[in-house]
């Protein structure tokens, strides 16, 4: 099958007719799945997508529309996930940046959201270090 697809992109790379070859194979599988493994049922109902993926070159668009769907990676919020993904998810910001960089994004944040309580206590604890006490009597209003 290899060979069938590469003669019809042959512009295509092995990873990308590697990926391809992949993805319809499991299109057609789900499909077979769909249509109970009956053939007449599959070939009748699925007839014009086997035609235009096969016989009309057109699995470039195909894989193109396929691929371009937006990734359900990270869909969750971030305070909905657990203590290890959110681990997990700030480790680079972590590694690349310093604490006073990350404290200061950090208070920027919340004073843009109107919540300049929050962003003078950890501006306060910015300035005075990780033994530093704050007096939380003098807030802002």
């Amino acid at each position: 099958m290899g060979d069938f697809v590469n003669q019809r992109i042959p512009t295509a790379d092995k990873d990308d007719l590697t990926n391809r070859i992949s993805w319809f194979s499991t299109q057609i599988a789900l499909r077979w799945k769909r249509c109970h493994r009956n053939k007449i049922y599959f070939l009748n109902k699925h007839e014009i997508w086997l035609n235009e993926f096969v016989y009309k070159s057109k699995c470039q668009s195909t894989f193109q529309r396929h691929a371009e769907k937006p990734s359900r990676k990270n869909t969750r919020e971030f305070s909905d996930v657990s203590a290890r993904t959110r681990r997990r998810r700030t480790q680079e910001l972590v590694s690349h940046h310093s604490p006073a960089e990350l404290a200061f994004a950090t208070q920027s944040g919340y004073t843009k959201r109107g919540k300049r309580n929050v962003a003078f206590v950890i501006k306060k604890d910015a300035s005075t270090g990780e033994n530093g006490r704050i007096s939380l009597l003098n807030l802002p209003n």
